[in-house]
């Protein structure tokens, strides 16, 4: 496995003002959230595999696997299942009933991933901030197969997607994708994806390696001098992976910000699992 260099660069805002003001500067980028600001980024497919001892060599097989057993027997619970060559909406329904993939969830909206970050948080949690754009064009230059004007979730993107799972293209690279048939809780969560190509590798160095074209290596720790720099807006981040690291004192202050937004799981989970959800805040 190839060990790429890290281009990424953390900002600990001092409070949720701070936060807000500096991600208000990245509105084209894509953001996610999670509980723990330790954790980095993995797929559910990297953990699987390592759970069942299943070695990165071996897991393009057991990736091909899980989708032709899920394809033979989704019949039984989907009243239309995609067609056998969606591959990308497959890998979709997958990860959304919580089946092992290589796509890693992302929202368009700084505020839902604020949500995901604090959701079972006890400590201090994080939002991954990813330069989409930057993302798409590394790839686009990068790649033979141009995803071109149909965007990410049309025929380019399906076919880069297809070429990724079954043909020759295992670059180490990451591009945002998105089903063209979307559930409502991908719509309601404002949500996509980001496919690495290569599986052999872990989601992290098929980021880091996207982003780091043309990017000088750089330290996960920030200067107090480029500290502030990013509060002004002056630090050159474009070409960057960010992560917002969320202080748990600052936990109270995001959720009731949140709350007076519809931020909340009755207005991101569609049903009774949202209503349940929205319980755990009714403080009386």
């Amino acid at each position: 496995m190839t060990v790429i260099d890290k281009t990424y660069i953390e900002f600990h805002p001092e409070s949720w003002e701070q936060a807000k003001n500096f991600a208000s500067r990245y509105s084209e980028w894509i953001f996610r959230g999670q509980s723990k600001a330790s954790y980095g980024l993995e797929t559910s497919i990297e953990r699987a595999a390592r759970i069942h001892g299943v070695c990165f060599e071996r897991i393009e097989e057991y990736e091909k696997s899980i989708l032709k057993t899920f394809q033979r027997q989704a019949h039984h619970f989907l009243s239309m299942p995609p067609h056998d060559n969606e591959v990308l909406e497959w890998l979709s329904i997958i990860q959304h009933h919580g089946g092992p993939t290589r796509l890693l969830d992302f929202t368009y909206s700084f505020y839902i991933a604020c949500y995901f970050a604090l959701q079972d948080a006890d400590d201090e949690s994080a939002v991954w901030c990813v330069n989409r754009s930057k993302l798409e064009k590394s790839v686009q230059t990068s790649v033979s197969l141009n995803v071109g004007e149909a965007g990410r979730e049309g025929f380019g993107a399906a076919k880069i997607i297809v070429e990724a799972l079954f043909g020759d293209l295992k670059e180490t690279m990451a591009m945002p994708v998105e089903p063209f048939r979307k559930s409502m809780r991908l719509s309601l969560q404002q949500g996509l994806f980001v496919f690495p190509f290569n599986i052999r590798e872990t989601f992290e160095n098929n980021i880091f390696s996207t982003l780091a074209s043309g990017v000088e290596k750089l330290n996960a720790s920030v200067t107090q001098y480029e500290h502030a720099h990013m509060l002004l807006g002056t630090f050159p981040v474009e070409g960057r992976l960010l992560k917002i690291c969320l202080n748990k004192s600052l936990h109270n202050d995001i959720r009731k910000d949140l709350s007076r937004m519809n931020v909340n799981p009755a207005s991101l989970f569609p049903g009774l699992d949202g209503f349940a959800k929205s319980l755990a805040s009714c403080v009386y």
